[in-house]
């Protein structure tokens, strides 16, 4: 029987585990070889099968089902437990990968152990205090669909599929199933799993989706209604949803030219995340092929835009000479951070002061813990611009406190209301009277 949890109870078991999870099981995941790799046993090729439509409860208070919406390539439906370490890992690799930011791919987490919407916010915010990306990385939660499990029913659906795929025994979660435009379940990954990994297994789904398609159409290459459908290549597409048809010097759809044409993955950027200094930031941009081989520089060119103020700046890559295809990449542009000048300790607290930072930052956060870990810290938010020094109060006496601050700049992505934050900055340490 699962006893369910909550409250209290509950936070404090989810920081015992996710410490024990960071320690020993998330640095080496089971299913990761001793050269790094990961074992391909934990990706199992399945029998495709019609997708059955569930409804799950968002911890937004709405409901969303299973199916794949119009206009979406491939779906993920990502059986998890919120209190596992691996699953999350597995999470945080989708949430900063740069193709979960794609419309035609969407991802739905469903808990399957009694996790409700507090306890699955409360492991975001946890998870996001964890390396450095945490914009990059609440950004990238902002297009996951997060199912909570209140009423401990959503195990009995993951069984369904489990059964559904024809793969019998134990396996270890995250349960990840793939689902392509046409509804079919597609493929199926257990354990541990990488971001690159994943879009590997998505562009097979979504290959395996458009030679369906294909079979539809006549040996002319017109479909029912006797409109041209140009062959194109699926996987070509931007990160913006631009077709990019493959074609050889000549202009034909020869298939053995294909490999000039350049995928958004095989793109990257030297840094996906800056620091405001108040000039155009142009981090570096390499690209290889279909084959893997790198692409000379002097085969493409390349534009920046919006990249000097703090928030999303974006990069495009126009390709020539024979290669084929615009790809559009984002970076972030974080704001500059701030230093503590001042700790005064006062009876059960304390003040802190700091250096006022005068340009693109919308407020300042304080942070203070017991442990230089900053391990349940407590975080004073929203502080304006204008404030140069804060009281902690109610606090232990004769207790240290370490203390550190940071800045934060409101600005719109994609349409939406997001935060930047500095770096943290070097803490320091006082003890209340």
């Amino acid at each position: 029987m699962v006893k369910k949890f909550t409250g209290k109870k509950v936070t404090m078991w989810i920081s015992i585990i996710l410490a024990i999870s960071i320690l020993l099981g998330i640095a080496v995941p089971e299913n990761i070889q001793a050269d790094g790799t990961e074992n391909p046993d934990a990706i199992y090729s399945i029998t495709a099968f019609q997708n059955p439509e569930y409804t799950f409860q968002t911890v937004d208070g709405k409901t969303t089902t299973t199916k794949v919406l119009s206009g979406q390539d491939v779906k993920l439906l990502f059986f998890g437990m919120t209190t596992c370490g691996t699953s999350w890992l597995t999470l945080k690799n989708i949430a900063e990968s740069s193709w979960i930011q794609n419309p035609k791919i969407s991802v739905l987490y469903v808990d399957v152990n009694w996790a409700d919407a507090e306890v699955i916010q409360g492991t975001i915010d946890q998870f996001a205090g964890m390396g450095e990306n945490e914009a990059v990385f609440r950004q990238g939660c902002e297009k996951i669909t997060f199912c909570h499990d209140a009423d401990g029913k959503n195990e009995n659906v993951r069984k369904k599929y489990h059964a559904l795929s024809g793969k019998f025994g134990t396996i270890a979660l995250p349960m990840i199933l793939l689902i392509d435009k046409n509804n079919m379940v597609r493929e199926m990954l257990t354990n541990y799993q990488g971001a690159d990994g994943i879009l590997s297994v998505i562009n097979q789904v979504i290959a395996t989706g458009n030679a369906a398609e294909e079979d539809k159409k006549d040996e002319q290459g017109t479909d029912e209604s006797g409109k041209d459908d140009t062959e194109k290549d699926n996987n070509g597409t931007d990160e913006a949803g631009t077709n990019d048809i493959a074609k050889d010097d000549a202009g034909t759809n020869d298939a053995s030219s294909r490999y000039r044409d350049v995928k958004p993955e095989n793109v990257r950027l030297s840094k996906t995340s800056l620091t405001y200094n108040g000039k155009a930031q142009k981090p570096a941009v390499s690209a290889k092929d279909a084959k893997g081989e790198q692409i000379s520089s002097a085969d493409y060119t390349v534009t920046y835009s919006n990249n000097i103020n703090v928030g999303q700046a974006a990069v495009t890559i126009v390709f020539k000479n024979g290669y084929n295809g615009t790809i559009r990449k984002t970076f972030l542009i974080k704001p500059k951070g701030t230093a503590l000048v001042k700790l005064t300790p006062k009876k059960r607290g304390f003040i802190v002061q700091w250096k006022k930072q005068k340009c693109q930052i919308s407020g300042y956060e304080v942070q203070y813990a017991t442990n230089k870990r900053f391990r349940s810290a407590k975080t004073m938010k929203n502080i304006k611009t204008k404030t140069t020094e804060m009281k902690a109060v109610k606090l232990k006496s004769r207790k240290t406190y370490y203390v550190r601050i940071r800045t934060c700049k409101t600005v719109k992505i994609n349409g939406k209301n997001t935060k930047l934050y500095s770096g943290w900055s070097k803490a320091k340490s006082i003890v209340a009277k």
